[in-house]
């Protein structure tokens, strides 16, 4: 029992590096939007490495993502990370939510900005943006150091992972700026966004080497979308895979061959995100089903 808790509390960035050349599989959770059980209750069967419990997705009211993030580590045993979006609370806010991620041993979080408000959400909600998703990542390790925003002591240092978003789908001139910025305000790990073409991100880690004359040497967790016929994506999905896809062919042998074509390049580490559908509803049963199969 010491053994797994002490497991829970590790770093997501140590125990990437310490996997070596096993796979090592993150797996995307929607905070639920009802009682915790009634949600969660098939995560039982899911054995990723660890959970990332995203931030209210769709812009939609839902259980918080540090709340989700603790009962799902508590009940699985697995860690989880949870992640956070600068737009909706104040300095102050957030970092005493932070303060209760700590209490709740939570080590690992990812700072994001958050999606913006539709032009039809403005009359009844605000963005707040009190920090940048950049200057959250500068605070949060002032945290480990023991400041707060205002630089006043706390009552003693947080221990957090710290993870970025990088998002291979925007421009590459802005988005190497970008990550660089958030490289050198401390960030421990990087969560790519899913994208369309494997090859992709070699040639982006060659640019980032060029625009910078460094390697951006950081654990990165590279996203797959698992996809399903009449399921959604972050990415604009080819129309050759969305015609597999609505042809009947198996999106689990579709992630599968992903992930094998980015082994072939060295590429170990990766977020799995489960096909989701309007509604918030998520087939978790196929991620394990890729989580075993990748473990064979």
């Amino acid at each position: 029992m010491d053994w797994e808790f002490n497991l829970i509390r590790l770093p997501v960035a140590m125990m990437i590096r310490n996997s070596r050349d096993e796979a090592f599989l993150a797996c995307d959770v929607s905070p639920p939007k009802i009682g915790l059980d009634e949600s969660f209750q098939n995560l039982n069967e899911l054995k990723p490495d660890i959970f990332s419990i995203s931030y209210n997705p769709g812009r939609s009211v839902s259980v918080n993502s540090v709340v989700a993030a603790s009962w799902v580590q508590a009940k699985t045993g697995i860690s989880a990370m949870f992640t956070v979006g600068t737009r909706d609370m104040n300095k102050l806010a957030l970092q005493s939510l932070m303060l209760g991620a700590q209490l709740n041993s939570l080590k690992n979080v990812v700072i994001v900005a958050g999606d913006r408000f539709s032009e039809d959400d403005s009359p009844t909600v605000q963005e707040v943006n009190d920090f940048s998703p950049t200057e959250m990542i500068k605070a949060t390790v002032d945290m480990n150091s023991r400041k707060d925003f205002r630089g006043r002591n706390i009552h003693e240092p947080t221990e957090f992972c710290i993870g970025g978003v990088l998002d291979l789908n925007k421009r590459w001139d802005k988005e190497v700026i970008l990550v660089e910025k958030k490289v050198k305000a401390g960030v421990d790990f990087l969560l790519a966004q899913p994208f369309s073409e494997i090859g992709i991100a070699q040639k982006f880690m060659n640019y980032y080497f060029e625009v910078h004359s460094q390697a951006l040497d950081l654990p990165i967790l590279w996203g797959i979308q698992m996809l399903e016929k009449g399921s959604g994506s972050f990415y604009d999905v080819p129309e050759d895979v969305l015609r597999r896809i609505a042809k009947g062919n198996s999106g689990l042998d579709l992630s599968l061959s992903s992930i094998e074509e980015f082994q072939q390049i060295g590429i170990k580490s990766f977020y799995l995100i489960p096909p989701f559908y309007k509604g918030g509803r998520r087939n978790y049963e196929i991620a394990q089903s890729l989580i075993e199969e990748v473990r064979k």
